[in-house]
């Protein structure tokens, strides 16, 4: 009889130890899993992190620019400017941002008097004011110089450092600089990273983009379009 009841001690003992592994066993995997999945891992492993890519900016041109009247018209919910003077103005768009990154895009409707299509495209910070001129070196700006020759020309920033095509304030004539009616343009500002890359999305190639590195600018920035033709147009589309 005491055979059989030390027997019994015996498997209890087992029984016990075995459920006390067991359960340390569960709680240590569980526990491993819980961590897992609060850090974002799945059974096939941590999947990358999911980025929102940034929006279209979805603004219009500045609306109280004290050029405007004389300078410019605005249309198409103030998205679509219209140079109708014919003299270098800088107009840039309503909102100026501050944070993060933001993607621009324009269409070149039209570059007007085909005599004189000379025009800018730049980033302007908060503290620009030549707003009865261009925008030059005082932004981040590359410039498309028409007659007699498609060139195309940087303006060394105004901080940072060009990277692309020639140098900043040479002239560089290739038919592939030429800008045409109709060409579409993004410009992506990336003030965490700190790099402005303009593109013409239908140019691939060294003459489709122009990128500044390094800029450090104060206050905010906005995209900004300059003009010398009568009828050179830009338009601000929302996607």
């Amino acid at each position: 009889m005491e055979a059989v009841v030390s027997t019994q001690s015996t498997w209890e003992a087992v029984v016990s130890t075995q459920s006390t592994w067991k359960q340390w066993y569960q709680r240590r995997v569980h526990g491993k899993v819980r961590a897992r999945s609060e850090a974002g891992w799945g059974p096939f492993g941590k999947p990358k992190a999911v980025t929102t890519p940034p929006q279209v900016f979805q603004g219009t041109w500045q609306t109280d620019h004290p050029q405007n009247s004389s300078s410019f018209t605005l249309s198409n919910g103030n998205r679509t400017l219209k140079n109708t003077n014919g003299s270098w103005k800088t107009i840039r768009v309503s909102d100026w941002h501050t944070s993060g990154r933001v993607i621009y895009r324009l269409r070149l409707d039209s570059l007007g008097n085909i005599q004189n299509a000379n025009t800018m495209l730049s980033v302007v910070e908060k503290t620009y004011s030549g707003w009865s001129s261009n925008p030059g070196g005082q932004g981040w700006t590359w410039y498309y110089y028409k007659p007699p020759d498609y060139k195309r020309y940087i303006y060394k920033p105004k901080n940072g450092s060009y990277v692309g095509i020639g140098s900043p304030g040479e002239y560089v004539n290739h038919a592939d600089a030429d800008w045409k009616a109709g060409e579409i343009f993004s410009v992506t500002v990336d003030l965490d990273q700190k790099y402005i890359l303009m593109k013409r999305e239908s140019v691939s190639g060294g003459h489709g983009e122009c990128r500044f590195n390094g800029i450090n600018p104060g206050g905010g920035v906005a995209v900004a379009v300059a003009c010398s033709s009568v009828n050179a147009q830009w338009t601000l589309l929302s996607r």
